[in-house]
Formats: structure tokens, C-alpha cells, sequence
């Protein structure tokens, strides 16, 4: 395994841990009277079809 890899398992407590400090930071900030109006949200983007007829692609 190169030094660039990383395994699911450890992958996976990576991205736990990153969720608790988030959280962590988050508490604290509405503990402090910190307030939240609004969350960005991800922007899906419509799935494409594409099709292929012999040599031909039809987007």
C-alpha cells in the first residue's frame, strides 16, 4: 500500500472525526449566541442520457 492510499476503515474514522469537530465547533458557536439562517445546500445537476447506436453517440 503506498503512503498516498488510504483504507475504508480508516477512511471511514476519518471522516466520524471530521463530523464530531464539526459538530463540536457548531455547539459552540450557538452556545455563544451564535445564530444560523440559512444552509447552503448542495446543487444536484440533472443526470444526462446518453445512448449509443453503432459507432454513433446521441447525447
Amino acid at each position: 500500500m503506498s503512503a498516498l492510499t488510504v483504507s475504508p476503515s480508516r477512511q471511514q474514522t476519518s471522516h466520524e472525526q471530521l463530523r464530531r469537530e464539526i459538530q463540536q465547533q457548531v455547539e459552540q458557536f450557538l452556545a455563544r449566541g451564535g445564530e444560523i439562517r440559512s444552509l447552503a445546500s448542495p446543487v444536484f445537476q440533472p443526470q444526462r442520457v446518453v445512448s449509443v447506436r453503432g459507432a454513433l453517440a446521441m447525447d
